[in-house]
């Protein structure tokens, strides 16, 4: 009988090998293989989360990254396709230094190459920033209100690796960014 080795197709998660014969249309099947192994799954967020920060000294709970001094506050779930930012605060004395800029970046960073959604509530923690002026600094980094939240949720879509975010800095009025020659 003359026949050659050939898959023959995949039933359930397993490929079928057989071999065809030189009749027409019949066919016997020689072995049942297994699929390759599926890639090894890539680390929880909460695992690289926890390796990019460190506790945060001046928070019970917090933990920021090196070098940034800001608490940040969250819980996940692993299986979840979320995170919930608790809590984010910079220390008053660094407040407009930039740091709750990069810790919010990095934490993005994490959070779109886990493809996670992350949600929050804002509320200022202290009388030096308006509600208004908090919600658009969330918005400077793509947040958006959640519909029919009673509370006021934002929430924001992982983005493409890559994806441009905007510029804080560019969203505020007053600033003119048309530079004339000197």
């Amino acid at each position: 009988m003359n026949g050659r080795d050939l898959t023959l197709g995949v039933v359930g998660a397993l490929a079928v090998a057989g071999v065809l014969s030189a009749r027409r249309g019949s066919a016997s099947v020689v072995a049942v293989l297994p699929q390759p192994s599926p890639p090894a799954p890539r680390p929880a967020f909460l695992e690289d989360f926890n390796a990019a920060t460190v506790p945060a000294p001046f928070s019970r709970d917090g933990r920021m990254f090196p070098g940034v001094p800001v608490s940040i506050d969250l819980s996940h779930m692993e299986g979840d396709n979320y995170v919930t930012l608790d809590r984010f605060e910079a220390q008053p004395g660094i407040r407009g230094t930039g740091a709750g800029t990069e810790a919010m970046r990095r934490l993005l960073d994490l959070t779109d190459k886990h493809l996670l959604i992350v949600y929050l509530q804002p509320a200022p923690l202290d009388a030096g920033w308006a509600k208004k002026r908090l919600t658009d600094w969330y918005s400077s980094f793509g947040f958006d209100f959640e519909e029919g939240s009673e509370y006021g949720d934002m929430l924001r879509l992982p983005q493409a690796k890559g994806a441009r975010r905007p510029n804080p800095r560019r969203s505020d009025p007053r600033i003119s960014y048309n530079r004339s020659p000197r």
